[in-house]
Formats: C-alpha cells, sequence, structure tokens
C-alpha cells in the first residue's frame, strides 16, 4: 500500500515539475530548429544545422510527451518523454564535441598562419 501512495506522489511531483520542464523543452527545441535552419544555409556548417534540426524535432516530441504524462499520468508517456530528452541531449553533446574540435582546429590554423606570416614577413625584409 505505501508503494502505491509513493507512486501517486511521485506522479503528482512529476506533474507538478513537468510543466515548467515542458514549457522550456518547447522553447529550446523552437529554437535549436530555428538556429538548425540558419546553419543549414552554410555548405559546411549545414553539417552541424542538419543534426540541430533533428534534436530541435526529438525536443518537441519529448515536449508532447510531457504535456499528455501530464494530462493522463501515463508512465508510456513518460517514459517516452525521457527517451528522447535523452536523443536530445545525446546530440546536442556530440555537436558540442564536434563544434570544439573544429575550433581547437581553427585557432591553430590561426596560430599556424600568424606564425608563417610573421616569419615570412621577416625573411623577405
Amino acid at each position: 500500500m505505501e508503494d502505491i501512495n509513493f507512486l501517486k506522489s511521485s506522479a503528482d511531483f512529476a506533474v507538478v515539475q513537468g510543466k515548467p520542464l515542458a514549457s522550456w523543452a518547447k522553447f529550446v527545441g523552437i529554437v535549436t530548429i530555428i538556429l538548425g535552419a540558419i546553419s543549414c544555409l552554410g555548405i559546411i556548417s549545414a553539417a552541424v544545422g542538419i543534426p540541430m534540426i533533428f534534436s530541435g524535432l526529438r525536443l518537441l516530441k519529448a515536449y508532447d510527451d510531457m504535456k499528455r504524462f501530464s494530462e493522463s499520468n501515463s508512465y508510456y508517456n513518460l517514459s517516452n518523454a525521457i527517451e528522447n530528452l535523452n536523443g536530445f541531449f545525446r546530440n546536442i553533446g556530440i555537436l558540442f564535441i564536434v563544434y570544439l574540435a573544429f575550433l581547437v582546429l581553427y585557432i591553430g590554423f590561426l596560430v599556424f598562419f600568424i606564425i608563417f606570416i610573421g616569419f615570412g614577413a621577416h625573411q623577405l625584409s
């Protein structure tokens, strides 16, 4: 009997806490899709933009599942929401690592060209 009361209080807590989470998920999902679409304007940046769009769509699916869970208390919807949130964070984490790798390469190229141009100009004079 205590387990049933715990589940009921957990479901009530999840419904109360899930509403602000769902609102933020919807906002961040829409912004992620928009930023992904803007990133797709460049040929090379489309490699980042397309996964961002799919990540935003996953977050919007998580929003829908959280909304359904708050209306019905169905743990199936909660499970789907958590699965979609997991997919969103995994994709964004991978994109973040790729972005950091490109940033390190970019800084490395800048340093290389500054040193190359600096030594090249010094040898000419």
